[in-house]
């Protein structure tokens, strides 16, 4: 979301400098607002371009630094986030105006970083992979309120010993094995994805989407004449593959039922 196009309102940004002392930035301070939800990464990602010429606050931050932002898209919907950030780009001082961009995530990835694992999960028989991942994990590890985790149940037990591993990267890792509990067979599944959105965590089935209702139609190559008859669909004028099936990686991860032995 851009401020330039006028498609969500700012209630709120702060930035917490020390302690309990924070700076808001009122809306003619915030030049841009971007939000991502990717459903390949742990971490919504906020990037908040902002200009200031009174507190002179832009120019001492070092990162770290905790942000409270909140606003209403141009549907109604009040979105509100507690954020860290990670990185500061693009930072210019000119007299007393400085601006800077602010590079922001949830702060359980800030954590997720700092922690690695060394453990056993499942012991004997194994668990079900989605109770390691929410209660294991997310819930004991990093302290997520369970009201803000969103999962597929899984069929399968697994037993593991986590390397030196973060969290995430532990999920990441269960994400090619699980297998979720309505699949008609050990192999019918496309595989899990582990991802933040506005709602939560979601520790969700590749298959459990095809069985949602549709909420947008892209189109590919559309005719120029086409265009009147999309009505909310979305033409898409090109499609380029970026990416194919890494047989390797596969075999290695265990996507194809294969047993990996190493002899040392």
């Amino acid at each position: 979301m851009t401020k330039g196009t006028n498609n969500f309102k700012l209630e709120t940004c702060a930035i917490q400098v020390s302690g309990e002392q924070s700076v808001e930035f009122g809306d003619n301070q915030l030049l841009s607002l971007k939000y991502t939800e990717d459903i390949k990464r742990a971490s919504i990602h906020v990037e908040l371009r902002l200009t200031d010429s009174q507190s002179g606050v832009l120019s001492n931050l070092q990162g770290m630094e905790r942000v409270t932002v909140s606003y209403s898209d141009h549907r109604g919907n009040n979105l509100a986030h507690e954020l860290v950030i990670y990185d500061i780009q693009d930072r210019t001082s000119s007299g007393s105006k400085s601006k800077a961009t602010l590079m922001c995530c949830s702060p359980e990835f800030i954590d997720n970083a700092a922690i690695k694992l060394s453990k056993r999960y499942g012991p004997g028989e194994g668990k079900q992979i989605h109770e390691i991942v929410k209660d294991d994990l997310l819930v004991k590890i990093l302290g997520i309120d369970e009201e803000r985790i969103n999962f597929t149940e899984t069929k399968n037990k697994f037993s593991f010993i986590s390397p030196y591993w973060s969290p995430f990267t532990a999920i990441a890792w269960l994400c090619a094995r699980a297998i979720p509990s309505g699949g008609s067979g050990k192999n019918a599944s496309a595989g899990y994805c582990f991802f933040e959105n506005v709602r939560g965590y979601n520790f969700l089935s590749y298959d459990s989407f095809a069985s949602k209702d549709e909420v947008v139609t892209f189109i590919v190559d559309m005719e120029e004449g086409e265009y009147d008859v999309i009505k909310d669909k979305i033409p898409i004028d090109r499609m380029k593959v970026t990416s194919s099936a890494d047989i390797l990686k596969g075999l290695n991860i265990g996507s194809y039922s294969s047993t990996v032995m190493t002899l040392d």
